[in-house]
């Protein structure tokens, strides 16, 4: 997300695809997310027992498929013989493959996913339309060490001045904090640094409408159309 005239203020960044209007992580999801018209889109990436990066938020596969099992411990194979309300656990690769110009923002879930999916970002030529975020600092680290050139967030809980810090000395492009916890002197502090916010997971408009009041950069939200409702109401 890089900062220029040309893109606006806040960008929406529809969570898991566009959660609120289909299931997660899906293909349907995403592409709901891209009719709502979300700026970017949010997956969740994790790793199958013969190293496939796949979208996926839970350890285990059972909470939205039809299967049970780790993740880690199943084939994409295996995998793949389960539903996800219709249709089958995408791949990271069928989704660079078949959303050539969409921006998307990677969750990695875990150290282990992150040179696999590197290697999918260049085969793909996506550099340019990615952003890599993660709770985890060795991931952020890795991502680093192999293309300090794609963009890069922490994502956090509460936001604190180590936030910062932290993004700060790995040169990281914004930190994504829970939204409860964001104020506008945290906003402040973070642009004097360089540093974007764009906080998670923002479903109420009134919220929205305090967020963008305080300059967020970045709304993540499981309905990318509360966005269009704040136009409709001539806030801008």
């Amino acid at each position: 997300m890089k900062n220029n005239s040309e893109i606006k203020k806040p960008i929406v960044i529809g969570h898991r695809g566009a959660k609120f209007h289909a299931l997660e992580n899906t293909v349907d999801s995403i592409k709901k997310a891209i009719v709502l018209k979300a700026d970017m889109v949010e997956v969740d990436v994790r790793l199958t027992k013969d190293n496939v990066p796949v979208l996926m938020h839970d350890m285990r596969i059972n909470r939205t498929t039809d299967g049970k099992g780790r993740v880690s411990k199943l084939t994409l194979k295996e995998i793949k013989r389960f539903n996800t309300d219709g249709e089958k656990v995408p791949t990271l690769e069928h989704v660079l493959r078949n959303f050539k110009n969409i921006k998307f923002n990677l969750h990695m879930k875990e150290y282990k996913a992150m040179l696999p999916a590197l290697k999918l970002i260049y085969k793909h030529k996506a550099e340019d339309r990615i952003m890599v975020s993660s709770f985890s600092l060795g991931v952020l680290r890795l991502l680093k060490e192999f293309n300090p050139q794609i963009e890069s967030a922490l994502i956090c809980i509460v936001p604190r001045k180590s936030s910062l810090r932290l993004a700060k000395r790995l040169k990281l492009n914004a930190v994504n904090p829970h939204y409860f916890f964001v104020t506008k002197r945290f906003i402040e502090r973070a642009h004097r640094l360089g540093i974007e916010v764009n906080p998670w997971t923002v479903n109420n408009l009134h919220k929205i409408e305090k967020l963008i009041e305080n300059d967020a950069d970045g709304i993540i939200t499981d309905d990318p159309s509360l966005i269009k409702k704040r136009s409709r109401r001539k806030i801008y």
